[in-house]
């Protein structure tokens, strides 16, 4: 493989973390699902289209907003190195099932449709 072109997603701006963001193809087409801090006690979980020639991000969609504790250095090293979003299309990729740990013990859920809609939110 030859590299043809290089760019940097979102012109550079660091503005997915602290948990690392999941790049997925939702109808053939490039997604980013990340957490960006909303304020010192929880991170926001948003969806935004990439545009797949400028690697551009769209408007993103915000899903929620997780309340997070206070936490020591260990507890977030192993929240950093987790999985907590996971995602998923429907049998005939007319949907997007989008799951996100809150917390240890629950998964809240989203169904989202081709136009990137919120059909359907669950706890």
């Amino acid at each position: 493989m030859n590299l043809i072109k290089q760019v940097e997603l979102n012109e550079g701006i660091k503005e997915f973390g602290p948990v690392p963001p999941e790049i997925f193809l939702f109808q053939n087409n490039p997604f980013i699902a990340y957490f960006k801090t909303a304020d010192k006690a929880s991170f926001t979980l948003y969806i935004a289209p990439i545009d797949k020639n400028t690697l551009e991000l769209g408007k993103p969609i915000q899903l929620s907003t997780f309340p997070q504790e206070n936490v020591g250095v260990f507890k977030m090293g192993n929240i950093l190195n987790s999985t907590l979003i996971f995602l998923t299309e429907s049998p005939d990729h007319s949907k997007l099932m989008v799951m996100a740990k809150n917390d240890p013990a629950s998964i809240e859920t989203f169904i989202l449709d081709k136009d990137m809609t919120l059909l359907k939110k669950s706890r």
